[in-house]
């Protein structure tokens, strides 16, 4: 599941009795689900790989990527230090870019501010060894529900809805590039 609100003590047994009912059916596949509490987080110990959603420098920390990178940073190893037997996979990370707006310096909503904004989380997180997956929020634009809070699209996406590329999806490129592989 994505995003329950496992900080509630309920909630967190009723994901302890999943995973062990689907451990039960296969247990060859690992149990997980996608958090966003962080170290508030009640279910954490009972899946087998923790899966954690961060927007820290988006939806808290606002404009500030260095700290928000800084604070997500802190919080995903104080998570490693709870339980250091599990590995971690970044589900979801990213911000917001209109298509054609540029600001310098970045700023939020702008095409530099999601491409730094990428790019300072990849380049913090592939240092840390128990991080065995990063997963950018998201490839493409996409429509939403209307609400006052976002204009019909999601922006959150390295390409725009009708895939033109924004600056982070070169930014992406470039790291993937030249991070090493065990492939030969």
């Amino acid at each position: 599941t994505n995003e329950p609100p496992s900080n509630i003590p309920e909630v967190a047994e009723f994901i302890k009795k999943l995973a062990q009912f689907f451990k039960e059916l296969d247990p060859s596949r690992p149990t997980t689900f996608a958090s966003h509490r962080s170290v508030g987080d009640l279910a954490l110990g009972y899946v087998d790989v923790i899966s954690l959603n961060y927007y820290r420098g988006w939806y808290s920390e606002w404009g500030d990527i260095n700290r928000g990178t800084e604070v997500m940073l802190k919080e995903v190893e104080q998570i490693h230090q709870m339980f250091p037997e599990k590995p971690i996979i970044i589900t979801e990370f990213g911000a917001d870019a209109y298509l054609g707006l540029h600001s310098d310096p970045p700023q939020m909503w702008s095409e530099e501010y999601q491409a730094e904004f990428i790019k300072s989380y990849i380049e913090a997180l592939i240092k840390k060894n128990y991080i065995v997956g990063l997963h950018i929020w998201n490839f493409a634009d996409f429509r939403t529900p209307q609400n006052p809070l976002r204009a019909i699209l999601n922006r959150k996406g390295i390409y725009s809805r009708d895939r033109q590329p924004k600056i982070s999806a070169l930014i992406v490129s470039n790291l993937f590039r030249n991070i090493p592989t065990f492939i030969e």
